[in-house]
This record gives structure tokens, sequence and C-alpha cells, in this order.
């Protein structure tokens, strides 16, 4: 800690420095905290107006590290491959949140986003499904209550997994891995019937 002082005031000097370098240049807008607010400075965020990659490959030639820090949600794959998925496949809803029940034999879609897991499944008991399990925001845990299965879900990744339930009951998903303050009230279901 009582090199914390000089790190951060390292941190601010190199800030300032970009924010000066990036004035004027159409499109590149840097994130800055609120009037008053200080910043750790971990990251130096952008955001960029049209052609991102463009920008990001002069960034490089000139040395500069950069890197997608964050994808919106509705732009990635999976969500629309999720949302498509419940809306052909709704039988239900529960408290917003629609119940799902996709044909045996079928690939069914699950995302972890904070702090939810969506849609809700409804499966039939001694058949076969594809279960691709994905996370839009950051790492959550698939655990499967109570039944001992649990999972590791990362961003960007299709966890693909060939399941059968063999009891029928109304099962909890809960998340395992610490993803924010609402880590606690991320619940999910998985309805098995016969």
């Amino acid at each position: 800690l009582r090199k914390l002082d000089r790190f951060m005031e390292r941190r601010r000097a190199l800030a300032a420095r970009y924010v000066s370098a990036l004035k004027g240049i159409p499109g590149v807008r840097p994130v800055l905290p609120a009037g008053g607010d200080l910043s750790a400075w971990h990251l130096f965020p952008v955001l960029v107006d049209g052609d991102r990659d463009g920008v990001f490959n002069r960034l490089r030639e000139a040395g500069v590290g950069v890197q997608v820090h964050y994808i919106p949600v509705h732009t990635q794959p999976y969500y629309a491959r999720t949302m498509a998925f419940a809306a052909q496949y709704k039988i239900a809803e529960d408290r917003g949140v629609p119940i799902v029940q996709a044909p045996p034999g079928s690939d069914i879609y699950l995302v972890g986003l904070t702090f939810q897991w969506y849609p809700i499944l409804q499966l039939e008991r001694g058949k076969e499904y594809m279960l691709h399990l994905s996370s839009l925001d950051v790492n959550h845990g698939f655990s499967l209550f109570p039944v001992n299965v649990n999972f590791q879900i990362i961003p960007g990744y299709d966890y693909a997994l060939r399941v059968t339930p063999t009891a029928s009951g109304d099962f909890r998903i809960i998340c395992n891995e610490f993803c924010g303050i609402g880590h606690h009230t991320m619940v999910g279901r998985v309805i098995v019937v016969d």
C-alpha cells in the first residue's frame, strides 16, 4: 500500500496523456469518470464510432495494445440464437421468463447473464437433447441442484452437452461463480416432465 499513491499518480498521468492524444480524432471518444469522480484506470476505455477494426489496426501499428472489452449483448450470435429458440418453442411464461419445450432430440439453448438463466427449459424424462450453454457477460457457474452437475461458463464459448433427464421434477440452476452484486439472486429452472 505504500506504493499505491505513486502507482495511481502514474496511471492518472498516462490517462491524461491518452485523453490529450485522442482529442480531435473523429469517431474516438474516451470514457471518462463523471465530474469529480476518480478512476483506478486499470483500463482506458474508448468508444469507437464507425470503422472499429480500422481504428484498432492503426493503433496496433502504432504499438498501442487494444482489444474489445465489452461486446453488447444484443450483437452476440448466441443471444440471437437463444432468443429465436425461446420464441419458437415457448409454451408458457413464469414471471416474465419464457418456459420453453423443444422436441426431444433437438438442440436447446440456455444462457447466463447478469443475473438470470434464460429461458426456463421444460424437457421430457428419458429423452435426449443437446444442451448449449453460454454466458453473455461475465463468468458464471452452472450448477444443477440437487444433481451434481457443475460447469464454469465463460463468455463467448458455446458449451454443448448431450443430456438425457432420468428423473422428473422441478430442478434449480444456481450460479456457483461470483458474478456480481446480484449473484445470490441468479437462480434458473429446468422442468422435467414424464
